[in-house]
């Protein structure tokens, strides 16, 4: 029987968006599927911090933050396969959520963090309420991977953004990365340390089309839209449904 390696995305997949913890039904099938001889990785768009206070993520073998592009062990050494935003897209970013009065979250190596005062934000993200003066710091010391901006990004104003992809969320928020740090990269690097494998990708956002469009087979949740479910190979049950547990168990029966 084939072997995979199975790339998981989190909120929609295998948890309710802003969860910390995973149902105990869907942290058995993880580690019914690693005795089976495969590897589960996470593909999530969280830090590193926000994952792992998630209870159920130590089941993973390997932990996928920023999109997958800062990959983790189970002894947290990383490898780096995307690249940081541009300072003053960030700069930038942070200005117009100001101006129309929402709320952002800059996301460094392992930790979410805003200088705003919306609660609901901080608590969902599981971030970190700093000053200006160390957003700045951190513009000028620590990489930013990933922005997340709560409200509507006019096209117009996207299109300033030349090397950002910009992906609307459930819950009215964008998910702000690079255009070279989409789940391709993380697809690409376990493709290439575990070449004897095969790779799943399975998700519910439209961020996960680039881990769909490079893996093996790919399985969209059941309440994934439209446009993911045609992406992909296979569609699963809802999240309330535990469509991750009939994936694997009853559709692949791996």
């Amino acid at each position: 029987m084939d072997k995979y390696v199975i790339l998981v995305d989190i909120d929609g997949t295998i948890a309710e968006v802003g969860a910390r913890n995973i149902k105990q039904c869907i942290i058995d099938e993880i580690e019914r599927l690693k005795q089976n001889g495969h590897i589960l990785v996470v593909a999530s768009g969280r830090t590193y911090n926000n994952i792992k206070c998630i209870k159920g993520m130590e089941s993973f073998n390997y932990i996928g933050s920023m999109f997958g592009n800062i990959i983790f062990d189970k002894n947290g050494n990383y490898v780096v396969t995307g690249k940081p935003m541009n300072k003053a897209d960030v700069c930038k970013i942070a200005e117009f959520s100001e101006k129309i009065g929402e709320s952002f979250i800059y996301k460094t190596m392992f930790v979410d963090k805003t200088f705003g005062n919306d609660e609901r934000i901080r608590a969902f993200n599981n971030a970190i309420k700093v000053s200006r003066e160390e957003f700045a710091k951190d513009l000028e010391n620590n990489a930013v991977f990933q922005m997340l901006c709560v409200g509507q990004f006019p096209e117009n104003v996207k299109e300033e953004f030349k090397n950002l992809e910009f992906f609307q969320m459930p819950g009215n928020y964008f998910d702000i990365i690079p255009k070279e740090n989409t789940k391709k990269n993380i697809v690409k690097y376990f493709k290439e340390k575990f070449p004897n494998y095969k790779t799943i990708a399975i998700g519910d956002s439209e961020n996960d089309l680039a881990a769909f469009e490079n893996s093996d087979i790919s399985i969209a949740m059941g309440n994934s839209n439209s446009k993911v479910k045609a992406a992909a190979t296979y569609v699963t049950k809802s999240l309330s449904e535990d469509g991750f547990v009939y994936a694997f168990k009853e559709m692949l029966k791996l």
